[in-house]
C-alpha cells in the first residue's frame, strides 16, 4: 500500500472528501468554518489506504517515496515510543491529552517484535516416561524400592521421568500465524523500515477460518493453562488486538496525538543534552492574610519547559519549546509567553550566583528560519533595546525530522550543535 502524506495544521480542503468527513467525526478538524485545518499528526488506515499525518513545516517535495516511507517510520515509531513513556492510562482506550490510539499501536509493535524475537507461539506437551527425560525424583523415591550396588551405594533401577514436547502446529499457533501474518502485511513497513520481515516460518501453519469470538474462547481457554510469562503476555496481546484492532479491509486503525505541542516539547527535551529539573527550585507566591499568617501555594509555582546548564561555562539556558508556525508575527509566541520567559530569567538569578550567565531561547519546528530574536525595547524610540534588564530571546528553528531522528535512537545531542 502507498501511504498519503500530510501534516498537521494544513487546510482541510486539500484532504479527501473521506478523510475529511471520518476526521470531522473524530474531531481531529478545528477552526472556523471558513478556515478550518488539521489538528492531528500520526496514522490513519481506512480500509486499504494509508494516510500519514506529519508535524508542521516538514516538507516532503524533494523526496522519493523509500525516503518519504523511511521518514514516515522514524515518525511513527516516535509517536508509539512517545505515547509509552508520557502514557497515563494502561487500557486501550484513548488516553488523554490528545493521545489517540497510541496503545494500539504500541501493541502492534510489541507483537510484531516478540514474533521476531522468539518465533510462533508453541505448546508444551508433557508425557511420562521411565527411565528417560528429566527425573521426577519425587515420584522415583516414593515408588521404587531402594538397592545398593556393589559400592554399597543407593540405586534406583527404574527412574521416573517427564519428557516435554514442543508443539507448533496446535490451534493457538494457527492464530498466532494468522495475526503475525496480518500485521506483517500492513505494519512492519513502519517498526522495521522494510515492506514486510521474513515469515517462512508460518509456510506450513495453515490459516484458522474461524470467527474472532471462536478465536477469542480458543485463547481465554489456553491463557487459563499457560505458566510462563511469555506465554501469557503473548496470549493477553492476542485477545487485545483480536478485540480491537484486527479485522478485513474495511477495518481500521487511527493512532496519533492531536496536541503535538507535548510531543515537541517531551522529544526536545530527551534529546538535549545536560537538561536539569530545576522547577522545585523556583519561587513560589506566598499570601500573608490580615491577621499576618503565611501560605505557600506551591502548586502555583513556576515550571519550565527545558532548563539546560553549562557548568563549565557557567551558562543556564531556559528552552521554551514552542510547536508555532513563526513565519510572521501573528503566529509568534504571544505577550504572556514572551513574559513568563523573562520572569523565569529573573526567577533563576535568585538561584544561581552572581557570576552566571542566563540565556533564553525559543524553538520551533521548521528550516525556513525567518526571525532571530525577540528584544525588548522602548515603545517610541526604535533603536533602544533594554537587554541589560530584558535578555533577549533567541529563535532557533530546528527541523522535526532531526528532533525524531536523535529521539527514536535515543541519541542526546548539545543545543549549540543542532
Amino acid at each position: 500500500m502507498t501511504p498519503y502524506f500530510y501534516n498537521d495544521s494544513m487546510h482541510s480542503n486539500k484532504l479527501p472528501k473521506s478523510l475529511l468527513e471520518r476526521m470531522q467525526s473524530l474531531d481531529l478538524i478545528r477552526g472556523k468554518k471558513s478556515d478550518k485545518t488539521v489538528c492531528f499528526c500520526g496514522i490513519i488506515i481506512i480500509k486499504k489506504e494509508i494516510h500519514l499525518f506529519l508535524p508542521r513545516s516538514i516538507s516532503l517535495d524533494n523526496k522519493d517515496l523509500k525516503a518519504k516511507k523511511k521518514l514516515a517510520a522514524n515518525f511513527i515509531q516516535s509517536i508509539e515510543k512517545y505515547g509509552k513513556q508520557s502514557k497515563t492510562k494502561v487500557d486501550l482506550q484513548d488516553d488523554g491529552e490528545g493521545r489517540i490510539g497510541l496503545i494500539q499501536l504500541s501493541l502492534i509493535k510489541t507483537l510484531l517484535k516478540d514474533y521476531q524475537d522468539y518465533g510462533l507461539y508453541v505448546q508444551r506437551q508433557e508425557s511420562q516416561v521411565t527411565n528417560a527425560g528429566k527425573t521426577n525424583w519425587a515420584k522415583t523415591i516414593k515408588k521404587i524400592p531402594i538397592s545398593l550396588n556393589k559400592k554399597k551405594q543407593v540405586v534406583y533401577l527404574k527412574l521416573y521421568g517427564n519428557k516435554y514436547q514442543f508443539l507448533t502446529g496446535n490451534i493457538v499457533s494457527q492464530i498466532h500465524a494468522d495475526i503475525i501474518r496480518e500485521l506483517n502485511k500492513k505494519y512492519s513497513w513502519l517498526f522495521f523500515n522494510k515492506n514486510e520481515f521474513n515469515t517462512n516460518g508460518l509456510n506450513n501453519i495453515s490459516s484458522l477460518n474461524k470467527n474472532t469470538d471462536h478465536k477469542l474462547s480458543i485463547l481465554n481457554s489456553e491463557l487459563s493453562n499457560s505458566y510462563s510469562e511469555r506465554d501469557i503476555n503473548l496470549i493477553k496481546n492476542m485477545i487485545n488486538y483480536l478485540k480491537n484492532i484486527s479485522g478485513d479491509d474495511t477495518s481500521e486503525l487511527i493512532a496519533g496525538v492531536t496536541k503535538f505541542h507535548h510531543a515537541w516539547e517531551h522529544m526536545l527535551k530527551k534529546i538535549l543534552a545536560n537538561t536539569i529539573d530545576i522547577n522545585s527550585k523556583l519561587p513560589i507566591p506566598i499570601f500573608t492574610k490580615q491577621n499576618d499568617e503565611i501560605i505557600k501555594i506551591s502548586q502555583k509555582g513556576m515550571k519550565t519547559d527545558i532548563v539546560i546548564e553549562d557548568k563549565k561555562e557557567q551558562i543556564i539556558t531556559v528552552v521554551d519549546a514552542k510547536y508555532y508556525e513563526a513565519q510572521n508575527v501573528n503566529t509568534m509566541p504571544s505577550w504572556p509567553d514572551i513574559v513568563k520567559q523573562f520572569f523565569y530569567i529573573k526567577a533563576l538569578k535568585t538561584i544561581y550566583p552572581s557570576d552566571y550567565q542566563f540565556k533564553n531561547i525559543f524553538i520551533f519546528p521548521g528550516e525556513n528560519k525567518i526571525f532571530k530574536q525577540i528584544n525588548m525595547g522602548l515603545k517610541d524610540q526604535e533603536y533602544i533595546l533594554l537587554d541589560e534588564d530584558f535578555p533577549p530571546i533567541i529563535c532557533k528553528y530546528i527541523c522535526p525530522i532531526i528532533v525524531i531522528d536523535y529521539f527514536v535512537k535515543n541519541k542526546t545531542v548539545d543545543l549549540i550543535d543542532l
